[in-house]
């Protein structure tokens, strides 16, 4: 399961340095976290490395879990909510 967390790990930091996003910093997002909605002036790209993370968006709700990705648009209406346990995540931005 790690060997399969770093391959993901590894593919999201050569997708994000194609596409043209920023070094990924690393952010820990505290247990049952709610963001109300809102937008951000950049493009997100984020990667689950631990915990659980959910985004709604218009277009429906995305579950975060380790080695998924979830990529929020600029200026996107959306929310956030971490699982019980928290979220540690990686933020590409663009």
């Amino acid at each position: 399961m790690q060997a399969d967390l770093s391959a993901a790990e590894t593919a999201y930091r050569e997708k994000a340095r194609q596409d043209g996003f920023s070094d990924p910093v690393e952010k820990m997002v505290e247990a049952d976290r709610f963001n109300a909605v809102h937008t951000h002036e950049e493009t997100l790209f984020l990667f689950i490395q631990a915990g659980q993370l959910t985004v709604d968006k218009a277009d429906g709700q995305v579950v975060g879990t380790p080695g998924k990705t979830i990529t929020v648009a600029a200026g996107l209406d959306h929310t956030e909510r971490a699982g019980p346990e928290g979220a540690m995540i990686l933020v590409s931005r663009r």
